[in-house]
């Protein structure tokens, strides 16, 4: 509600659209995770995509009502976290053939 408040009332302010904005992000990240099981993609996605949109949507409410945005500053933290614990799990689960999955999608070869 403080940034809310501190946004001038509007639904359409930049740090409310940020934090919508992450958590689609969020919410696209988990389904690559946790439906689709890509683990290659998962990497670059919550280190670019999930951390990347945290800190701005920490910056931005830092920027509009400081207190809202170091009530923030443990989300990141834990972003930051789960991005080392991600990228862990993608080292140590290689692919069906001994290899790391790609970090990105590519197309088989025929």
């Amino acid at each position: 509600l403080g940034v809310w408040e501190a946004a001038g009332r509007d639904l359409v302010a930049a740090p409310l659209i940020v934090m919508m904005l992450h958590l689609a992000i969020g919410d696209a990240w988990n389904h690559c995770n946790n439906v689709e099981r890509n683990l290659g993609m998962a990497v670059p996605g919550v280190i670019l995509g999930c951390l990347g949109s945290g800190i701005g949507v920490a910056a931005a409410y830092y920027a509009t009502d400081p207190t809202a945005g170091l009530l923030l500053a443990p989300m990141v933290v834990w972003l930051a976290i789960a991005s080392a614990l991600v990228t862990s799990i993608w080292r140590i689960n290689p692919g069906e053939d001994g290899e790391l999955v790609p970090l990105v999608p590519v197309k088989e070869s025929a």
